[in-house]
C-alpha cells in the first residue's frame, strides 16, 4: 500500500513506534481541523503522533465508548461545514466534544 500511494505522488507518513496505534476508522478531516476517536484502536501515543505530523491543523481528541468501534462509527463529515452525529448513546458524548471545540 505504501509503494502505491508514494508512487501516485502521495506524502507517506510511517508511526515508527511499536506501541503507538492509529485506526484510519478514528480520523475525520474537515478541511480546517481533524477529529480523532480515543477508542479501543487508537490510543493516546497515536492521537500524540497524528498531532505531531499535521501541526497546521487543530486536532481534537473524542472518547469513543466501547462496544462502538471507532469515531467514524457515529461521527461523520457530511458536507462541507456540516458535521453528522448519530442521536445515540456514543454520538451524544461525541458531539459534546466535537461541538465545543470546532473551528468557525
Amino acid at each position: 500500500m505504501e509503494e502505491t500511494m508514494r508512487d501516485l505522488g502521495l506524502k507517506v507518513h510511517v508511526i515508527e513506534s511499536d506501541t503507538a496505534t492509529l485506526e484510519g476508522g478514528d480520523v475525520i478531516f474537515t478541511g480546517k481541523e481533524i477529529f480523532c476517536g480515543d477508542s479501543v484502536s487508537t490510543n493516546e501515543e497515536g492521537f500524540t503522533i497524528l498531532k505531531e505530523t499535521f501541526p497546521d491543523y487543530p486536532c481534537h481528541s473524542v472518547f469513543v465508548e466501547y462496544p462502538e468501534f471507532h469515531l467514524k462509527g457515529f461521527l461523520a463529515v457530511a458536507a462541507p461545514g456540516v458535521m453528522a452525529v448519530c442521536d445515540n448513546t456514543w454520538g451524544r458524548p461525541g458531539w459534546e466534544v466535537s461541538i465545543s471545540c470546532v473551528t468557525v
